[in-house]
């Protein structure tokens, strides 16, 4: 019989002894611990993950990750663009890029007679995807922006329970500019979204370009900037060097022009993000604690019930190193269980909120109406194997105690 198999032989014999019950409950409790530990952390980098990319998507959804604006002394200005083909053919070439559109934008009241806020009215073109605002649209459609200009806008459902208006309604719109007289125009709500953003869902408005060119007083070429989707996110740090080499190529004296991350520009709601790093690193840390203490009270307890045994085999002649072996197969058994069952815990608390909506969030804390799921079957399978490793590393130290047992004094007291 191998070495291997004398091994395993011996670790099956460990699970029987004259007091299996209380080990047999001692090893239980190890691997629900292990089990419960390895569930919460499943659990927390899915949330965290979760809340990381559904933010990220919904901000990047109402406001692509980079922007060419104009720029002034005082920063980025409502200042308009003039469109330059030059920097336009730039942007079409670059490969980093995967998506690029202008957008005209201002800010401003909207008025009905039931109520009056302030919000941001963004004008696109056909360039721009509408695909973020179509996965949310609840009612009616989304604005047209063809050959035919339309006095359309598409709101927010909070936006439209504050306004008192439903699809088909009037609203007014009033920009109101410290060098110039107000200017008002009367829209109509063609569609509904709801994103579940409160922040972003309350202000947000969209609308063909034209419209806000024209509130503007702006030419057909003029607006406020260019919005520019990275190919991953990988590459936005990089890309947002190449904007900025390709802005100081072409751009004029008269408008000088600025690269705006939009990460940069959401700093409270991105900071907050970050936050979320260091809570999960702490729950983490503190779960591998509770399963690494529960391993090592089974693997001891296994040590002092067995050291009659250990004394026979080391005077049989099996190596310190072989005995500490079956013992760590044993805990390595024990721990993968946990593993296993700690995996289909997790994954069907994860799955549970994921499709079920079971925890709900308060948007206006949040920003979020749910709490937000991202499972990756890889980091399942890295936490794991990670746990596992660590665990087997450090419960090695303890089974140093079988080169201390003598077999004279065990078999001679047994």
């Amino acid at each position: 019989m191998s070495r291997l198999n004398t091994s395993l032989f011996i670790a099956r014999r460990l699970s029987r002894s004259t007091d299996g019950r209380s080990r047999g409950t001692i090893i239980r409790i190890s691997i629900a611990t292990t089990a419960l530990s390895i569930a919460v952390m499943i659990v927390s980098l899915a949330v965290v993950e979760g809340f990381k990319r559904e933010i990220s998507s919904k901000v990047e959804g109402f406001v692509s990750r980079l922007q060419i604006v104009a720029l002034t002394w005082e920063g980025e200005s409502n200042a308009p663009v003039r469109r330059l083909a030059e920097l336009e053919e730039s942007l079409a070439a670059n490969p980093d890029i995967a998506r690029m559109n202008v957008y005209a934008q201002r800010g401003g009241v909207l008025k009905t007679d039931a109520a009056v806020t302030g919000v941001s009215l963004k004008g696109v073109d056909s360039g721009f995807s509408m695909d973020f605002f179509e996965r949310h649209l609840v009612e009616g459609e989304l604005p047209r922006v063809d050959t035919l200009r339309r006095k359309d806008i598409l709101i927010s459902a909070s936006l439209a329970a504050l306004l008192d208006v439903g699809v088909g309604d009037k609203a007014d719109f009033v920009m109101v500019d410290a060098n110039a007289p107000p200017r008002r125009d009367r829209f109509r709500v063609c569609g509904i979204y709801d994103t579940g953003f409160g922040e972003l869902d309350r202000t947000h408005v969209l609308t063909d370009l034209r419209n806000v060119q024209r509130l503007c007083g702006w030419e057909a070429d003029e607006v406020t900037g260019y919005e520019i989707a990275a190919r991953s996110e990988r590459v936005v740090e990089e890309l947002e060097y190449q904007l900025y080499m390709a802005t100081l190529e072409v751009e004029d004296d008269a408008t000088p022009l600025m690269v705006v991350d939009t990460h940069r520009k959401f700093p409270t709601v991105f900071d907050w993000l970050k936050a979320h790093d260091v809570n999960a690193a702490v729950i983490i840390t503190i779960m591998f604690a509770v399963a690494l203490l529960s391993a090592l009270s089974a693997l001891l307890i296994m040590l002092l019930e067995r050291t009659h045994t250990i004394g026979v085999l080391k005077a049989l002649g099996m190596s310190n190193g072989g005995v500490q072996r079956i013992f760590l197969y044993r805990s390595l058994f024990i721990t993968a269980v946990g593993a296993l069952l700690g995996d289909v815990l997790g994954v069907g608390v994860c799955l549970a909120q994921k499709y079920l909506h079971l925890i709900k969030l308060d948007s206006e804390g949040y920003f979020l109406s749910e709490v937000p799921i991202a499972l990756d079957g890889w980091m399942v399978v890295a936490l794991d194997v990670g746990v596992i490793v660590l665990l087997m590393a450090v419960l090695a130290l303890p089974t140093l105690i079988i080169s201390r047992i003598k077999p004279s004094q065990t078999i001679r007291f047994q």
